[in-house]
């Protein structure tokens, strides 16, 4: 795409942005630019996390697309006509998985420009986060199936995996189990660590889900073979350093966050009230009964998710 239209400013007409067109004796008539032969405007544009910029870019479309520059592993650079402050402009845009808030570029338009040197830095005129054709979207259905027709196994990790797939296989697959793994998720997602961390085999999953929710209902219990490794038949732990660790425990657990980019972490513990709206959730999510669990739709209705 190389589009040479006029640059135009933007102007209100009833309750819709348009643009007007700026003279072309506005720019300069020994401005002018090459293009790269082998770099045509719409090459690279659309590879992995490139965003293809369209014909416009910045707040109510400023800067109008002339022609691509050249790219490289982490951005594509545009040759664009800034259309509020008459000039040729270059705009550089981060692929999505470079992307962050804290970018080097950024800094730059800090920098005292009184500082020795600082004549000779190309400091950022403006920024923007470009929005892509398609916005946000679920992708990945890799493991996503029909309702009607679920599959013999689930191709996630174990630790999601609600019991009645660990004990029964895959004739309990259905909409239950993603309920399960959503309980997972969330504590996951407030806490930073897994529901079930560590976990190295079923039987150890198991053991972990009767030291949280309690005994297993009892079909389960008696075709669970090792069960007798970690307790008695009432369900009670045979392992004194097991004892009192429950649920409460764990969402009790003080949570350590990293700063990106440095080795300082903060520790802080969820309050006390959220831990029991978040503790009565789970219990609904992670009930033993498939049938029990709450629905998706029960679940976003939960106090916890108000906070």
């Amino acid at each position: 795409m190389s589009d040479h239209r006029e640059p135009r400013s933007p102007r209100r007409n009833g309750d819709r942005d348009v643009q007007d067109p700026i003279q072309e004796d506005a720019f300069p008539d020994d401005l002018f630019f090459d293009g790269l032969d082998h770099a045509p405007a719409t090459s690279h544009g659309r590879g992995l996390s490139s965003h293809p910029p369209g014909n416009r870019l910045g707040h109510a479309g400023r800067y109008c697309v002339i022609h691509k520059l050249g790219h490289g592993g982490f951005s594509t650079v545009w040759l664009c006509r800034d259309s509020l402050d008459c000039k040729y402009v270059a705009v550089k845009i981060l692929t999505a998985d470079v992307a962050t808030d804290d970018l080097p570029d950024l800094r730059l338009m800090s920098l005292n420009k009184s500082d020795p040197g600082a004549e000779y830095i190309n400091i950022p005129n403006d920024h923007f986060s470009p929005e892509g054709p398609n916005g946000i979207c679920v992708i990945d259905f890799g493991e996503s199936y029909q309702i009607l027709s679920p599959p013999t196994d689930l191709g996630i990790p174990e630790n999601y995996l609600p019991p009645e797939v660990i004990i029964e296989g895959g004739t309990s697959i259905g909409l239950a189990c993603d309920l399960w793994a959503l309980g997972c998720t969330l504590f996951e997602i407030r806490h930073q660590v897994r529901l079930f961390y560590m976990i190295n085999n079923k039987d150890e999953l198991l053991a972990e889900m009767v030291r949280f929710f309690g005994k297993l209902p009892e079909s389960w219990w008696e075709s669970w073979e090792a069960r007798t490794d970690f307790f008695d038949e009432n369900g009670k732990t045979l392992s004194a350093a097991d004892e009192g660790y429950t649920l409460d425990t764990v969402l009790d657990n003080k949570i350590e966050v990293f700063e990106r980019g440095s080795k300082d972490k903060n520790i802080f513990i969820v309050p006390k009230e959220e831990q029991k709206l978040c503790k009565d959730l789970l219990l609904k999510l992670l009930t033993y009964t498939p049938g029990d669990r709450l629905n998706a739709e029960e679940a976003m209705q939960y106090d916890w998710f108000k906070l």
